[in-house]
């Protein structure tokens, strides 16, 4: 005992060839600790990302389509824009009898991260998705 005292061995022991509790324990928790956090990181993925589901609304240009009607406008019946393209307003000339009527709603849907929904207010959010703002 005296030569270990003297060395500054005390309490160490020998190395051996078994592998510790402490390597079992990192062995078995090791792979359940990678598969938590990929799970987690595609759960986090998922969870930033927000559906909008918007509408889209589509409109129809419809004349009197009779013998009355100019070449202009005949061309143009039946024509349908959405709320987002240059759409002409009647009249186009004079006695015009042509209108603009809402043709259907279309629903789109758009995968935006969650944090952009946080900063806006409702009319914004719709000024800046319609181009209004």
């Amino acid at each position: 005992m005296i030569g270990r005292e003297a060395t500054g061995d005390i309490g160490r022991r020998k190395p051996s060839s078994r592998p510790g509790l402490r390597e079992r324990v990192i062995d078995l928790v090791e792979p359940v600790a990678t598969f938590v956090t990929r799970v987690v990181r595609v759960v986090r993925w998922v969870l930033e990302r927000t559906a909008v589901i918007f509408p889209v609304r589509w409109y129809q240009w419809q004349t009197a389509n009779d013998e009355r009607t100019c070449p202009e406008c005949g061309s143009m019946n039946g024509r349908t824009w959405d709320e987002q393209q240059a759409i002409p307003a009647p009249p186009l000339h004079g006695n015009c009898r042509c209108r603009v009527v809402h043709a259907w709603t279309e629903w789109r849907v758009r995968f935006v991260p969650a944090w952009r929904l946080r900063w806006f207010t409702r009319q914004a959010w719709e000024w800046t998705r319609t181009g209004w703002a």
